[in-house]
């Protein structure tokens, strides 16, 4: 993994021209740099990369999303970029409590095949007696309560999805209900497309993302920054783009292919550690890097040590809302309470910081990173999961950052971010109605569709 992480950050970049494709356009633009022909001994071609623009944002929308569609003709499908878990999951039509925005219907679609039982490769919910069944629960649905359960069920089938210029068939759940806890995250963002690993898939053991790579449709790379001021991203679908972010990539190992699953060596207040051994952080799942979950989550030790030296800054002439002055316990920043506050505020507050293995320099986030705005208000982007918890990093952490997900090498790079993840050549959103009546198309957006640059 050394001489892995040497090749990467050392080696100076190789430019190609690709297609940019944002859905339902397509702009060429320069883009995609890589860096290990040196380690493999041989010229290197580096692979198409395609981008899809995200929107979304930290709060009250709780993560990001972007367009993908299921079936034939295409049916448009708003999809949460999931690191979090593996599974594609959309409403199927007449949902229990899902939003009316968009909905999958397999009955409109003459590519779709409900999936039998004992079809290989599926993980049907037991007993199954005819169409093959799924039962997902999940966590940090709820952005009050990160710890509270939220569960999704429904039949699985077959059809194509696409994205962006990228098509594979693919196995999938159509999600018939959301029960459980308040999850404010689906009502925003209906579908969820996991691009994790086949080792936690919960519907279909090859997902999307392997689909996609063996089909020879994308490298197995992706990448991803989000902006939380205008509420939006670009997620890089089999490379980087180098546009996007300033200095080298600096890289660290991918442990397991589950999650993605990283080691935080430390965390810091004002530039000191708070000075926890670092399996504090990665026990028992590991760190987890999760665009699904909104907050940085750590466990309670470390929760109440960084709370505490928060504290111990108001002594050096600060003067934090929430936490400095005759604040009562229950109603500081770090029990929940959210203040009014400007920027002069947030120039009281010290930098957060967050450290890993095999990368020396500690990444930084300012209070206008994990401080979250809520109605006008201002609230602790840093959660605790209790005694012996886990530790995510979520939207929160991603916010001045650019992010690689290596998977061919079981890394993951960051870089910090340039022009706040606007991309080179913007591309208008999509019409949602326009995705919806295809046939409504004018010559506009046929004649944008092959603009070039």
């Amino acid at each position: 993994m050394d001489k892995i992480h040497k090749f990467f950050a050392e080696k100076s970049p190789v430019k190609s021209d690709k297609v940019v494709a944002h859905s339902p356009f397509a702009v060429p633009r320069p883009r995609l740099h890589d860096a290990i022909e040196v380690m493999m001994g041989m010229p290197y071609t580096p692979p198409n990369g395609t981008d899809v623009d995200l929107n979304g944002g930290i709060w009250p929308t709780g993560g990001f999303w972007t367009y993908t569609n299921v079936g034939t003709p295409p049916q448009p499908q708003i999809t949460q970029i999931d690191t979090g878990s593996s599974d594609l999951l959309v409403p199927q039509i007449n949902c229990i409590n899902c939003p009316k925005t968009v909905q999958y219907d397999p009955s409109a679609s003459t590519t779709a095949s409900p999936v039998a039982c004992d079809t290989e490769g599926f993980l049907c919910e037991k007993p199954c007696s005819n169409q093959c069944e799924f039962n997902n629960s999940y966590q940090t649905c709820d952005l009050q309560d990160p710890t509270a359960s939220c569960y999704q069920g429904g039949p699985v089938y077959e059809d194509i999805f696409s994205v962006g210029n990228l098509s594979v068939r693919v196995g999938f759940g159509a999600v018939s209900a959301n029960l459980g806890a308040n999850d404010t995250q689906s009502w925003y963002m209906p579908g969820v497309w996991g691009v994790a690993y086949p080792a936690i898939a919960g519907v279909w053991v090859e997902t999307v993302i392997n689909a996609l790579v063996k089909a020879g449709e994308m490298a197995d790379i992706i990448s991803l920054c989000i902006n939380n001021v205008d509420g939006s991203g670009v997620l890089t679908l089999g490379g980087y783009d180098e546009t996007l972010f300033t200095g080298p990539l600096q890289y660290t190992p991918i442990y397991q292919h589950n999650w993605y699953t990283i080691n935080v060596t430390d965390f810091g207040v004002a530039g000191t550690s708070i000075g926890l051994p670092w399996t504090i952080y990665n026990e028992p799942l590991g760190a987890l890097f999760d665009s699904g979950t909104n907050t940085i989550i750590v466990p309670a030790q470390a929760y109440d040590i960084i709370a505490a030296t928060f504290v111990s800054e108001c002594g050096n002439g600060t003067n934090m809302p929430g936490i400095c002055g005759d604040v009562p316990a229950n109603e500081t920043l770090f029990s929940g309470v959210c203040y009014e506050m400007d920027e002069s505020d947030f120039a009281q507050f010290p930098n957060f910081s967050v450290s890993f293995n095999e990368i020396e320099t500690p990444f930084n986030l300012t209070a206008q990173d994990y401080l979250i705005e809520e109605d006008g208000k201002y609230c602790m982007g840093i959660q605790s999961s209790g005694i012996s918890g886990f530790t995510i990093l979520g939207n929160v952490f991603q916010l001045p950052y650019y992010l690689v997900l290596d998977r061919a090498n079981s890394v993951m790079g960051i870089a910090p971010l340039s022009n706040g993840c606007s991309p080179a050549e913007k591309v208008p959103e999509p019409n949602l109605e326009l995705l919806l009546n295809p046939q409504t198309k004018n010559n506009n957006s046929t004649n944008r569709s092959s603009e070039s640059t």
